[in-house]
């Protein structure tokens, strides 16, 4: 039996075994709306075509058969008027015209919210309560909190430094490690926003599965932002169709997370929406929202003056304006076009009102202008849920424009303005402990400052910076530097490192990124001067700063030498030119003369059954009289002087060839050399590596390359790119003067090395230190089970091997065990 519409009674009884929508039709409905959905985006994409109407018609009648009897009564009334609006076309042989597919398309955008809805009605009466009750204690304005975050975190060193940034923007965060706990504060109070940490040592999708249903029955007007280690394509569209409003990469700078969360979190903030009325019969107008717009969080200006309305907008800004088609002496279209440009930079939404022959009559100039329609005849809940819905729109993408202002695109840093504003929350933020921060600023000369063709009077140009020149930058900076691009010629690099020298190394590697093109750079323009000026932050005025960092950058470019000014409040004595040139001299002449040599100390396994020999190789000078110089003594002054990259390359050299020719007697031989953060920045250390290995090749994987923890943070995405680069070269990786950090494990799930070196704080002293025997055994937990294998370094007595022997290191080295020697000698007696 069907009804007048020819569908089947809508019965309030199942037949007996039909699946209730708690159960599987329940998971089975969003896939299959979706679908639907989907189906009509590709139909409306191809104009509709009846070929296209009728399957999309055959998939709406299986809705409406699965809904039959169900008691989401709603969704199958809005189901049988999309199946209605189908049918008359397909029975007329007509297609549908433009605005009359944005009335299908209206409904078909209500399928999934009328869903949630309804199904989150259901899930409260199975609780016993009233579904006005129920909403009264979701929606009421008293239980929410516009300072409060909700941080969900599976692990809690994860993301740690987000905490007190976002805490300095005035939110309060609250860390949460349980989607249960979320829940249950979730259903206490409503935060201003909800912040979801997706690990990535897991599948992205499941962490998101678990809690997609809890966020679409969330508040509406709250944001949920995703954090996502793994920053992939993927994983972005798991947690877009999981309902997040943004996603976030924790390769971006912490500060630019903040940023963006807090644009995201003041982009749906609770204030009622503006909405500008302009009716002839104003009182008719709000007549359509009056009996369903009690609770809707809309806030209504009323004319029928045309001409004070574009005073209003100008004035008070709406989210959305509503207008009738029609006025005496000029029609909606027209009003539109004075009201757009009356504000060009991002004009709201505006809906037309009117009938359908008169929208018809109007179609083209209504599509030309890109309005929205509201046809007369609709349901007032349907107005009312599409102006809400634009005035939402317009709120979120105001607040994007608000964040994309603070960026510079060609290059992706900050803009000037923003970047000052950031060197001031810099200064008035709380000491950064043992780091040093400066401020950086590198000056060009004028290669860039005029785009191609410009004119004598031409105004530079901030995009004129070669697209190799920016990569290169990028890749030298660490994940917590901030860039500002200041001007034409100069940017600006906020950042903190370790020590001085480590911030002299950053300087240098800016100059040479800056001023040593590569071939692919000479196409676009000539070679290039830069220097780099860097002061500490101190004192509290900003624009101060900026200025003597200026200063010093112009010197450095002008002036012989590196290139490179610090500050003399940066403790790091200049480098005299007397002195630059007798280190010069030194360690050119080291090289040359072969005063330069390497000494192997035998790095051994705790397992019985492993019989492999492992050597580090160490750095030693003979200076001119003969004396040996150790590392410390040299190394420093080669880093400052931008010579550290010759010396790996040749202790890399002579190492490889030692190894080879040990492995004719030793097959399985390995051996460890360390790499500086000077050559972590040279773009042409892994392809220098592959040449040198092919005249002296070891045994894949028996060559392993040493990166400290400090510079595989500081330089992050440098090292990525060169462990990318090693892995196709079968060079293990070993990250040395590792877990002195809290979140130390972190890197080793983004880096996934083949080895870590402890530091040398976990073997001193073992058997007098019971808390770094409890430290030591926690982190080489740690390591085993990502697979990382564990390297013991500095034993240096026999306590401190009786309770190695105890943690189950894989390797041990040190003193106690051998001293380095000139020949690889693996006479070792555990």
């Amino acid at each position: 039996m069907q009804d007048s519409h020819g569908h089947p009674p809508h019965r309030r009884n199942r037949p007996p075994g039909r699946d209730e929508p708690g159960s599987r039709f329940q998971s089975v409905l969003p896939l299959q709306l979706d679908e639907l959905i989907e189906h009509w985006h590709l139909t409306r994409s191809r104009s509709c075509p009846l070929p296209d109407l009728k399957e999309l018609r055959g998939l709406t009648k299986v809705l409406i058969g699965n809904l039959t009897g169900s008691d989401l009564t709603r969704l199958f009334t809005l189901a049988r008027r999309i199946d209605e609006r189908l049918g008359f076309f397909l029975n007329s042989g007509a297609q549908p015209q433009r605005h009359e597919q944005e009335t299908i398309g209206g409904l078909f955008s209500n399928l999934r919210s009328t869903m949630e809805q309804e199904l989150l009605e259901r899930r409260q009466l199975s609780q016993g309560l009233e579904p006005g009750e129920v909403r009264h204690t979701t929606y009421n304005d008293e239980a929410r909190d516009d300072r409060l975050l909700y941080f969900l975190r599976p692990e809690p060193s994860h993301s740690e430094q987000l905490v007190p940034q976002i805490e300095s923007r005035g939110l309060c965060v609250q860390s949460l490690r349980h989607v249960d706990q979320l829940r249950t504060a979730l259903s206490e109070r409503i935060p201003a926003g909800v912040l979801v940490h997706v690990p990535g040592d897991g599948t992205p999708a499941g962490p998101i599965a678990a809690i997609q249903t809890l966020r679409h029955s969330a508040h509406p007007d709250t944001p949920w932002a995703w954090l996502l280690d793994c920053d992939d394509p993927r994983a972005r569209l798991e947690a877009v169709r999981g309902g997040a409003d943004a996603c976030f990469s924790r390769q971006m700078p912490a500060p630019d997370v903040v940023d963006r969360l807090v644009d995201l979190i003041h982009g749906h903030r609770p204030e009622p929406y503006k909405v500008l009325v302009i009716d002839p019969d104003p009182a008719e107008a709000i007549t359509l929202f009056s009996t369903v717009c009690d609770d809707a969080p809309l806030e209504f200006r009323c004319t029928a003056d045309p001409f004070q309305a574009l005073e209003f907008a100008a004035i008070e800004r709406p989210e959305a304006i509503v207008s009738a088609m029609r006025f005496p002496g000029m029609d909606g279209i027209e009003l539109s076009r004075l009201l757009q440009q009356a504000d060009p930079s991002l004009r709201p939404p505006i809906l037309l009102r009117g009938d359908s022959r008169a929208i018809a009559l109007d179609h083209d100039r209504i599509h030309a202008e890109g309005l929205e329609l509201l046809v007369d005849g609709e349901s007032p809940e349907w107005v009312l849920r599409r102006v809400c819905d634009q005035a939402r729109r317009y709120r979120r993408d105001a607040a994007r424009l608000q964040s994309i202002s603070k960026i510079d695109h060609p290059t992706g840093w900050y803009s000037r303005h923003y970047f000052e504003a950031l060197l001031g929350q810099w200064l008035l933020a709380e000491d950064s402990g043992s780091e040093i921060p400066a401020l950086l600023f590198a000056d060009l000369d004028a290669a860039f400052e005029q785009p191609a063709g410009a004119g004598r009077g031409a105004v530079p140009h901030p995009a004129a910076l070669p697209r190799e020149l920016v990569k290169r930058l990028w890749k030298i900076l660490g994940p917590e530097d901030i860039v500002g691009r200041y001007s034409a010629t100069g940017l600006a690099i906020l950042a903190r490192r370790s020590d001085a020298g480590q911030i002299e190394i950053l300087a240098a590697a800016v100059r040479q990124a800056l001023a040593c093109p590569t071939p692919g750079d000479l196409d676009e323009s000539p070679a290039v001067t830069a220097g780099v000026g860097v002061v500490p932050l101190q004192g509290s005025n900003a624009q101060a700063l900026i200025n003597d960092a200026i200063e010093l950058a112009s010197r450095a470019r002008n002036q012989n030498g590196t290139g490179i000014l610090l500050a003399s409040e940066l403790g790091m004595p200049a480098i005299e030119p007397e002195q630059r040139t007798q280190w010069t001299r030194i360690i050119h002449g080291a090289v040359s003369d072969k005063r330069l040599f390497l000494v192997y100390q035998p790095v051994a396994s705790l397992v019985p059954a492993d019989s492999a020999e492992r050597f580090e190789a160490l750095l030693r000078m003979r200076d001119p009289s003969g004396q040996i110089l150790l590392p410390g003594q040299f190394v420093g002054m080669a880093e400052r002087l931008g010579l550290i990259r010759l010396i790996d390359r040749w202790v890399l050299a002579g190492a490889a060839a030692m190894l080879a020719q040990h492995q004719e007697a030793h097959p399985e031989a390995m051996v460890f050399m360390k790499v500086s953060a000077g050559s972590i920045l040279d773009p042409g250390f892994g392809p220098w590596i592959g040449e040198t290995l092919q005249g002296c090749p070891p045994r894949p994987g028996s060559l392993v390359l040493q990166i400290r923890e400090a510079d595989a943070r500081t330089y992050h995405e440098a090292v990525r790119l060169l462990i990318r680069h090693l892995r196709q070269l079968h060079i293990p990786i070993v990250i040395e003067h590792f877990g002195t950090r809290a979140d130390s494990i972190r890197l080793l799930r983004d880096l996934r090395p083949d080895f870590v070196k402890l530091d040398r704080s976990f073997t001193q002293e073992l058997h007098a230190q019971p808390e770094r025997v409890r430290a030591l055994d926690h982190i080489v937990q740690q390591a085993r089970s990502l697979g990382v294998k564990t390297i013991a370094a500095y034993v240096e007595d026999a306590g401190s091997l009786a309770i190695l022997w105890q943690q189950h290191p894989d390797l041990i080295q040190g003193n106690f065990l051998k001293q380095p020697d000139t020949l690889l000698l693996h006479d070792i007696v555990l």
